[in-house]
């Protein structure tokens, strides 16, 4: 992990139990000290697992739960970036 600056993860809506984004970053970026980390950035075009989804109105619920509601709270967990401008 110390080796890489940005890890892309496509399709990271997978990643979890055994699968190997997961275990890449339960064995790798986890136990890796946080300041030598590198940064993840993950992309999915399936945010809401459908799987037991029984109506619109119950997929709604879980897309609105994706919403940012408290962005306080956000920046507890996400670091925000910094803006440098170079001329």
């Amino acid at each position: 992990m110390e080796a890489m600056h940005l890890l892309i993860l496509d399709e990271c809506h997978h990643a979890v139990k055994e699968h190997p984004y997961s275990l890449v970053m339960s064995e790798f970026y986890h136990t890796t000290v946080k300041d030598k980390r590198s940064a993840v950035f993950g992309m999915t075009a399936s945010p809401v697992n459908l799987k037991g989804v029984s109506s619109q109105e119950d997929c709604a619920i879980k897309i609105r739960n994706l919403e940012i509601k408290d962005r306080k709270e956000l920046e507890k967990h996400v670091p925000m970036p910094s803006i440098v401008v170079v001329e």
